[in-house]
Order: structure tokens, then C-alpha cells, then sequence
């Protein structure tokens, strides 16, 4: 988790910059955020919550009260719980924008993908230069089923990131769907080389060219620590699952993305990926029974 002082900093300035109206910084409010602010320092995430709490029905027209709620419930993975407190920052103040950001991120982890893609899109309309870099906004294309919107996105992204096989393999199986395997192949964009281990190989398995036991091998080479090997794994069966998925071949798809999510999984965006990807099979398996 983030250190208190982030935290506070970002909550100060979202409650200052997003509101005009300056009896809406309640003293009483503030003086709490620091009691809170102390507690997560102190790793009490429950007592700061508490206070939080208390900021919120101190001045329900305070912004900072939900926004730093939100933010603890967010980084503490309770996204279930940050989706209400962002809703009602962007409810008390529509020019909140850097909320839509936020809130399309939990949408996004939440398995509310066409929610998401709304909140990037809202963003996006107040900053129209964001939008070649806005790789997160394809992402939630792809699993929305918008894949026209998610190849566009991603050939966009490419004028401003030019060397991500991520990027690339996105823009593959989005392509995919939208129109079928053998355009994908004929539009797979190149890329001048990501250092990343093992990417290449993955890039290389998308355009037809390698193979997953080439993926594999790669993420060994060199003797990595086990963190590093950790890590290259979670991205090897990341993309060796989208592979299969793109393939057609659903069980192969589970058993990697299962593993990316699970036994390899990592922090960050990309590991909230795999794990929305793995909810989408359990929901399947559980619209599967009588």
C-alpha cells in the first residue's frame, strides 16, 4: 500500500482543485484526514477507515471525506466499496474529472467493463490529447466486447508507445474478433524490440512465428531470482491464455489464465487483468449450473 502522506497529498489536492466553493473545506474535515492519515501510517487501515468515516458525516459536501475513503477502500482492494465514494465525489462535483480515471479503474477490477470504457470515455472527452495513451481504455474494449473500439484504441497507442508487444498482442486479439484471424495476422504491428523478458518470444507467438515452449524457455534464461521468474511467468501465461483465447480453444485459455492469476499473479494493472479475466470464467462456470 501506499504511504500515508501520498494519500493525504492526493486527497488535499483533489479536495481543493475539484471544488469552487471554499466553505467546503471544512476544517473539521481536514483535521480528521490527518488523524487518518497517522493511522495509515501506522498500518491501522481499519482505525483510518473509521475516521474517514467520520469525515464523511461530519460534511457530506466535502469532497477530500469520500475521495480519501474511496482511495483507502481502493488500495486495500475493497473495490466494491470505493465505487459508491468516487460516484458521489462526481455526483457533488461533475468537473471532478480526474475521478472518471479512478472510478474506471475500479469499474474495470469490479468485472464492469462497459461501466469502464464509459468512465475512460468520459475522461477522454475533457482531455482529447490523453487518448493515443489510454492503452487501460482498449483493455476495457476488449473484455466490453467492443473490439472495432479496442483495435482503433490500440492502433492509436502505438504512434505514442511504438515498441510495446503488449500493445501489439491487444491489438491482435481485438482484431480477431472484429474481423478474423488472418487480417490480425496481416495487421500485427511490429515492434523495434521490448527488453522485457520474455516479450519478444510472446511477440513472436502471435505472429506466427514461435512457440509457447520458446515463451517458457525464455522466462528461465539466465537464471533469474524467483521474483523476477515470478514475474516473467505472470506474463507468459498471461498472454500465452489471450493466445489460446484468440485460438478458440477455451480450456487451454482457463488453464493460463488461472495460472497468471493465481499461482504467478502480481500486484498492478496488468495483474488486475488477468484476475477480471479469471471472475469472467468463474461467472461463466457459474451460469453453467442448474
Amino acid at each position: 500500500m501506499k504511504t500515508c502522506s501520498v494519500i493525504l497529498s492526493l486527497c488535499l489536492f483533489i479536495g481543493a482543485a475539484l471544488t469552487t466553493r471554499a466553505a467546503e473545506a471544512d476544517p473539521k474535515v481536514t483535521a480528521l484526514l490527518k488523524q487518518a492519515d497517522a493511522k495509515v501510517e501506522a498500518k491501522d487501515i481499519k482505525g483510518a477507515l473509521e475516521l474517514a468515516d467520520q469525515a464523511v458525516k461530519t460534511n457530506g459536501q466535502d469532497l477530500r471525506g469520500y475521495y480519501f475513503r474511496g482511495r483507502l477502500y481502493e488500495l486495500d482492494k475493497q473495490y466494491e466499496k470505493a465505487l459508491p465514494d468516487y460516484t458521489e465525489v462526481l455526483k457533488l462535483d461533475p468537473k471532478a474529472s480526474p475521478l472518471y480515471q479512478r472510478r474506471g479503474e475500479v469499474n474495470f477490477r469490479l468485472g464492469n467493463f462497459k461501466e469502464s470504457v464509459a468512465d475512460f470515455d468520459e475522461l477522454i472527452k475533457r482531455f482529447p490529447e490523453e487518448e493515443p495513451r489510454h492503452w487501460q481504455r482498449g483493455i476495457s474494449h476488449y473484455y466490453a466486447g467492443m473490439y472495432a473500439e479496442g483495435v482503433k484504441q490500440f492502433a492509436d497507442h502505438r504512434t505514442v508507445n511504438g515498441n510495446d508487444v503488449e500493445n501489439s498482442v491487444f491489438h491482435y486479439i481485438c482484431l480477431v474478433k472484429a474481423k478474423d484471424k488472418a487480417t490480425a495476422l496481416k495487421e500485427f504491428i511490429p515492434t523495434g524490440g521490448d527488453s522485457r523478458v520474455p516479450m519478444m518470444e510472446i511477440h513472436a507467438l502471435y505472429s506466427g512465428k514461435g512457440s509457447i515452449e520458446e515463451v517458457l524457455k525464455a522466462c528461465r534464461a539466465g537464471d533469474p531470482k524467483p521474483e523476477e521468474l515470478k514475474n516473467r511467468l505472470f506474463y507468459a501465461h498471461l498472454y500465452i491464455g489471450l493466445w489460446y483465447e484468440s485460438e478458440g480453444k477455451a480450456k487451454e485459455a482457463r488453464e493460463h489464465i488461472f495460472k497468471a492469476a493465481g499461482e504467478y499473479g502480481v500486484e498492478g494493472y496488468m495483474g488486475d487483468v488477468a484476475r477480471a479475466h479469471a471472475a469472467v470464467f468463474r461467472k461463466q462456470d457459474g451460469a453453467k449450473k442448474p
